[in-house]
Order: structure tokens, then sequence, then C-alpha cells
């Protein structure tokens, strides 16, 4: 970032943001919004009878930041060259548009896995979780990809991508898998301005000259991404994956299904510990909320630390990323219910427990 600018509001959540600051060793704008919101508001402890269900229910929390925090790892070992295209277009094998959980276990099968099918179907219920319901659906794309059980282009590529990357953020929130391949497009074959972050590429008559002005706010840069005229990129789905990518996808996929099924049996787990002591999530929520209608980040980490539980920064930041839709402030009762109900239960079910208890 040039020095002596200033970010606007609607930029300083962005990735170039979030990755410039963390290149240059700077206190990230996560990191940073962390520690100012912990300087306001009093500590608002939870009643008496809600605090061990609310003991119960951060530590389940925890574990989840923890559990996210090593799919990120296992992510940093999937060779970065090869296009998300090209694995989707591998494990479909039914070249059917979407991916199963049986094509999921069926890959691991050929590496002689060991991992469980009901495995695979935590991890896909995991990354469903994790892309929201309710995203805008695109007349092109096939609804056989929003039924359960099934991934679509999108959500593989917030599987593969590390969280808060460009491509991660940009696929969490496309409607569609056509949406998707343009933006993948995008981010392959064009650079970003620094002043405005619109993205550019150069044509055949200017490739001599990487110097470009961005028509949108003037600021003049370096591009780099030259596309000639009538030349024919190739289709990457087309593209052959490297064996290496693949053993790599593999342990990528047979991890985060141990991971996702691990964090599965918590939620059963917490949900059979609630109910021994007959309160539900909507009560939980209010507690650590300390009674009002929305979740902030600056309640869920001094909640986290009344308990002793001293989450690392970036694996609270994966957390808050994981309840909070893309662009909120706040967490709904909504999203936070979603995130720890064990899977099948219905969202009747939680919007009559919540009703119940609010």
């Amino acid at each position: 970032m040039p020095p002596g600018r200033r970010l606007g509001p609607w930029q300083a959540q962005s990735p170039q943001a979030l990755n410039s600051s963390w290149a240059a060793g700077e206190e990230s704008i996560d990191q940073a919004w962390w520690r100012r919101s912990t300087e306001v508001e009093p500590v608002v402890a939870p009643a008496a009878d809600a605090e061990e269900p609310a003991a119960q229910t951060l530590r389940a929390m925890a574990r989840q930041a923890e559990f996210d925090a090593q799919l990120e790892d296992a992510k940093a070992l999937l060779p970065r060259g090869c296009a998300l295209e090209a694995m989707f277009s591998m494990l479909d094998r039914g070249h059917k548009g979407y991916l199963s959980d049986m094509d999921l276990w069926q890959f691991d099968q050929d590496f002689g896995g060991p991992t469980s099918f009901g495995s695979f179907c935590s991890l896909v219920n995991e990354v469903r979780l994790v892309r929201k319901p309710g995203l805008p659906q695109s007349s092109h794309q096939t609804a056989d990809a929003s039924l359960p059980g099934r991934l679509d282009l999108c959500d593989l590529g917030v599987l593969i991508y590390p969280s808060g990357s460009q491509e991660y953020d940009a696929l969490r929130v496309a409607g569609s898998d056509d949406e998707a391949k343009s933006i993948l497009y995008l981010l392959r074959h064009s650079d970003p301005c620094p002043g405005c972050g619109m993205r550019a590429q150069r044509n055949a008559d200017a490739a001599g000259c990487p110097s470009v002005t961005c028509p949108a706010c003037g600021a003049a840069f370096r591009c780099f991404s030259v596309v000639r005229d009538g030349a024919s990129l190739s289709a990457p789905e087309a593209e052959p994956v490297p064996a290496a990518a693949r053993h790599q996808l593999h342990r990528l996929l047979s991890s985060t299904a141990r991971l996702a099924d691990a964090m599965e049996t918590d939620r059963r787990r917490l949900a059979q510990r609630l109910t021994s002591f007959g309160c539900s999530l909507g009560g939980v929520f209010s507690a650590i909320a300390g009674g009002r209608s929305v979740l902030g980040a600056a309640d869920l980490r001094r909640a986290l630390l009344r308990l002793g539980l001293r989450v690392p920064e970036h694996e609270l930041g994966l957390l808050w990323r994981r309840y909070a839709p893309p662009g909120a402030a706040a967490v709904e009762p909504s999203d936070f219910a979603r995130q720890l109900q064990p899977r099948g239960v219905g969202a009747a079910a939680v919007a009559s427990g919540f009703a119940t208890t609010m």
C-alpha cells in the first residue's frame, strides 16, 4: 500500500489489505479490530442457570477454531499451480456437474485410504456450512448441485483455497459455477490496480510496454498480463492433474473429512449436554451476547477469555469467518445455531428453539 494512503471503509477487510499487512509484518486489520474491540464495553456475565451450558458451547467453538487452523495447514501442502476446474473434473467421475460424497470417498479408495464414507458425508456438510445457505443461484447452474450431499465448483474452491485468499473470498459468495469460472479467469489473467483494485490486462498492441493507467481511478501501474488477439486459452478443466497434486489433494480431502467428522461428533455431544441442562442454543446465544439480539466479535472474545480459553489470534479470525456471513459485523442467532446444531436438524426446529428462548 503506498505511503500516506488511507483505506476506505469498504476496502479495510479486502484480501489485498489483509495480505499486504501480513507480508509487511504489521499488525493486520483483523488483529487490530480484535484488540480495539476488547477495550470497550464492560464484560456481561451470563446468568447462573446458563453459565455451564455457555461454557460447554464455548469450548466446542474453541475446538472448531483449532480444527479450522488444522485445515488451513493441510491446504498449504496443495500445489498452487493446479487449476481448480481440473481437480473438479477429475473428481466428477460421471461428468454430472457436481461432486457427491460418493465421488470423494471413491477418490480416497483409489489411494487405499481408510477414511469412512460417513466422514466424507460430514465433509460435504461442513463445506456447505462455510459457504452459507441461501446464496442466489444462477439459472445456468444445475439444481442437482444444491441438493444435500453434493458440492459444486464454488464449494470445492472454498475447501481448497486458503481462507482469506482472493479466490476463497470470491468463490464463497459466487452465485453460480459460471460466475466462479469468470472470477478465476480474471484472477489468473489480469493484474489489480493498486489504487482501486479494478483488474486490467493488456492486448497484443501494448505488449511491449507494461505501463498502464487505470480507467476507473487514473492510477498508473505496471501490468504484466498480456492476452494476444485471437489466442485461445486452453480450458482449465481439460488440463491434467499431476500425480503430486493428486496425492496432496487426497491428503487434504482425507484429513479434512476426519476433522469434519470430529466436529460433527462435538456437535452431537454438545446437543446431548444442552438437553441434560434443559437449555437450548437460543439461551446460550443470549447468555454469550449479553442479552443482545446479535453477537459481536468483542462478545465472543471476552466470553472465551472469561473461561480462560486463550484462542490464538489467527484461530479467532478463522472462527469469526466461519460464523459471520461475508461482510457482516455481527453474528445472527440463526448463523450461530447453524454452526453448532448436529447434521439433520432442520431450520424450522432451530427457529422454534430460538423463538421459545429469546
